[in-house]
């Protein structure tokens, strides 16, 4: 039964390699944000990636399957979202309302660059992870 699950989340079916179950393109960022839960009450979560469809994040304990939060985003406010899958203080978040393309792009630069838009630390040019395309 574990395996299934492992292999469920790793986007495998039957034992065999397949596409994970996704429709946006992820995008790495590392973000604190407040959500709030009737059960849980407020709790702190790191965003650890996001795409327009949703987000995964760290300390998630607490969170279930099947749980509707609403989480604090920088710039968009709260957003109405349902944990799909929750593992080892890890968990998936798919939001109610797809962020637009424009939200999201800004949201990805205040999660990777900060308020201000700067570059990586240390960096003249943004790291491979940060640039977006075209």
């Amino acid at each position: 039964m574990l395996r299934k699950l492992i292999e469920r989340l790793r986007g495998r079916r039957g034992g065999q390699a397949g596409r994970e179950n996704r429709r946006d393109a992820r995008h790495k960022v590392n973000q604190v944000v407040v959500a709030s839960h009737p059960r849980v009450g407020l709790t702190s979560l790191l965003l650890v990636d996001i795409s327009a469809g949703g987000a995964q994040c760290e300390a998630a304990a607490g969170l279930r399957r099947g749980d509707r939060v609403m989480v604090d985003l920088p710039l968009e406010g709260e957003r109405a979202a349902e944990v799909m899958w929750s593992l080892a203080g890890r968990a998936g978040l798919r939001f109610a309302e797809p962020l637009a393309p424009d939200a999201l792009r800004a949201l990805i630069t205040i999660m990777r660059f900060g308020p201000t838009g700067d570059m990586c630390a240390g960096e003249d040019d943004p790291c491979e992870d940060h640039r977006f395309p075209g």
